[in-house]
C-alpha cells in the first residue's frame, strides 16, 4: 500500500532559554522594603522627585502604612492602594516603586479600576512615572470598578526607577483602587543546538486517503494490502487531519471520528476538460 503523508512538525530545540517577566506587583509584594526590587512608600504633596518610603509594614492587614495609621491614609498592598487627600492632611500620592536590574526592551502591564465603587470618593488619576518623567496616566472615576487595562513599551536601563502612583482628586473618602503592574522582556530569546538529535513524534500532520500499489502503476515497495487497510496499520501513524472522498470520509469517522476531515470535491465529481 502506497499511503501519501504530507507531515508539519513544530520545530523543537535543545538549550532554550525563553525571557519572560521581570516583575509582578502582585506575586513580587513583600513585607520587606527592596525585595524583589520593589518600594512601597508616596510622593508627599505630589512631588514626583520625592518618593518616601512607608514606615510601617501591618502583617496582618498585609499593607504598608505610616506608623499612626489613618490619617494619613495612605497604604498599598500587594493588589490596592489608597492615597492621602487634601481633607485629611497632606496630600500624599501612594507609589509602588521598582527599579531594574534589567538593559533591553520591556513591555509593562497592569490593570487599574477602582476596588471601593462607592458613589462618596471622587475618583483618583493612576499614574505610571520613568525616571521621575511621566509615562502613563489614567482618571478613574469613582464608582468605575471595570477600569482600563495598559500596556507600555519602552527600552530600560539598569537602574531605571518606575513609579506607579494614585493620586486622590481632592478628598481621598472610598480611593481604595487597584493598580497592578507587570515588566515582562518583551521579546523571547531562543538558543539552538541543531548538533543535538532530538527523537520527536509528528505534532501535526494529514493522511490523503487510501492508495494501493496494486492499482495505480507505482512500483510495489512491499506487500500489497489492498484498497481498504486494516486498521492496525493506520492507527500508528496517528493521523491528526484527513483529505479524500466521500467513501475515505465513512471509513474515517468509524475509525476516528474526532479526526478533521476535508473533503475533496474533485475527487468525488471530477473536473472540467477542454478540448
Amino acid at each position: 500500500m502506497l499511503v501519501r503523508v504530507s507531515c508539519f512538525f513544530l520545530a523543537l530545540a535543545s538549550g532554550t532559554s525563553f525571557g519572560g517577566v521581570l516583575a509582578d506587583s502582585a506575586a513580587d509584594f513583600s513585607g520587606a522594603q527592596g525585595a524583589n526590587n520593589w518600594y512601597y512608600g508616596y510622593f508627599p504633596g505630589g512631588n514626583v522627585s520625592a518618593f518616601t518610603k512607608l514606615p510601617t509594614y501591618n502583617a496582618q492587614a498585609q499593607a504598608w502604612e505610616h506608623t499612626s495609621y489613618g490619617p494619613p491614609w495612605t497604604l498599598v498592598t500587594a493588589t490596592v492602594m489608597h492615597p492621602n487627600g487634601i481633607n485629611d492632611g497632606v496630600e500624599e500620592w501612594a507609589t509602588r516603586e521598582w527599579v531594574s536590574t534589567y538593559a533591553g526592551q520591556v513591555v509593562v502591564t497592569g490593570h487599574l479600576a477602582k476596588a471601593d465603587t462607592n458613589p462618596a470618593s471622587s475618583g483618583v488619576f493612576g499614574r505610571i512615572y520613568w525616571n521621575h518623567q511621566i509615562l502613563y496616566q489614567h482618571f478613574i472615576a469613582g464608582t468605575d470598578g471595570t477600569g482600563v487595562t495598559y500596556a507600555i513599551s519602552l527600552t530600560l536601563n539598569k537602574g531605571d526607577i518606575l513609579d506607579f502612583s494614585l493620586a486622590p482628586n481632592g478628598a481621598d473618602n472610598n480611593d481604595t483602587t487597584l493598580f497592578s503592574a507587570t515588566v515582562s522582556t518583551e521579546y523571547d530569546s531562543v538558543s539552538v543546538d541543531f548538533g543535538a538529535p532530538v527523537t520527536v513524534k509528528s505534532a501535526l500532520g494529514f493522511l490523503d486517503g487510501f492508495d494501493d500499489v496494486s492499482t495505480n502503476g507505482d512500483p510495489a515497495p512491499g506487500p500489497t494490502l489492498g484498497p481498504n487497510p486494516t486498521n492496525d496499520v493506520i492507527v500508528p501513524l496517528h493521523p491528526q487531519y484527513w483529505r479524500g472522498t466521500l467513501n475515505e470520509y465513512r471509513r474515517v469517522q468509524a475509525l476516528a471520528p474526532g479526526i478533521p476531515y476535508d473533503l475533496v470535491l474533485d475527487n468525488v465529481w471530477g473536473w472540467a476538460q477542454f478540448n
